[in-house]
């Protein structure tokens, strides 16, 4: 019994890790994304189509990123409901 117990707890914790490294990383490739844009914006003439592409770009990317701490709270909270109900799930089995 304790083998499986192990195994569930294993599956849960590697969501887990699974959807913080993947927040990491997408908080990452916009922090590089954000500043490849910035770098380009000395190129462009001002008010030109690029120019206002490029800030179109940065202020999507900036709205995204602003939800990070709301995905992060999903993210726990999701597994600490799995974990709730694993445990719960497994005392109820063993009455």
């Amino acid at each position: 019994m304790q083998k499986q117990m192990n195994k569930k707890g294993q599956v849960v914790s590697n969501s887990l890790v699974g959807g913080v490294l993947l927040l990491v990383v997408a908080a990452v490739v916009a922090v590089v994304g954000l500043s490849m844009l910035d770098g380009l914006d000395d190129d462009f003439a001002p008010n030109s189509t690029e120019a206002n592409a490029s800030d179109s770009a940065k202020e999507g990317i900036s709205n995204i990123t602003g939800k990070f701490g709301l995905i992060g709270t999903i993210i726990v909270s999701v597994f600490l409901l799995t974990l709730i109900v694993g445990i719960t799930l497994i005392f109820r089995n063993q009455r």
